[in-house]
């Protein structure tokens, strides 16, 4: 017999291999309630909205590399393939960002699948990460 991790109920048999919750309404609350309290550890109220978060990750990257002394452009276009532009020595590199947060081990999550960008900043609860691709720097 398989509980609901949500609710306790029983999962029906023929649903029970993969199921984690007896119904979508069990798994939407329970998914609701993981994405609010990722939201309260990274210090955002769970009632602004995803692209407000961004935005707000987005500015946080952007007073960073400001302090690095790079030249920063953000993209007018909310479907551009990075976020940030950089621009330092006359080199010109994409900055995608991402709000994240740590998984169970402590280690951040990396959500780098799709990135087109040349740099993808990390924004975690108390830090910025930067991971960079193919390029032959680490910012500093």
């Amino acid at each position: 017999m398989k509980l609901c991790l949500y609710c306790g109920n029983e999962i029906k048999k023929h649903l029970s291999k993969k199921r984690k919750w007896c119904s979508p309404h069990c798994r939407n609350k329970a998914q609701k309630e993981k994405r609010d309290k990722i939201l309260k550890e990274l210090g955002y109220n769970s009632k602004i909205s995803k692209s407000k978060r961004g935005a707000l990750g987005e500015l946080k990257v952007a007073a960073d590399l400001m302090e690095k002394d790079y030249e920063v452009f953000r993209a007018l276009d909310p479907h551009c393939s990075c976020d940030l532009a950089i621009l330092k020595n006359k080199k010109l590199f994409r900055v995608e960002v991402r709000t994240s947060t740590y998984d169970a081990t402590g280690k951040p999550y990396g959500h780098n699948k799709k990135i087109k960008a040349d740099i993808l900043a990390l924004v975690l609860p108390d830090k910025i990460i930067y991971e960079t691709f193919n390029l032959p720097f680490v910012l500093s």
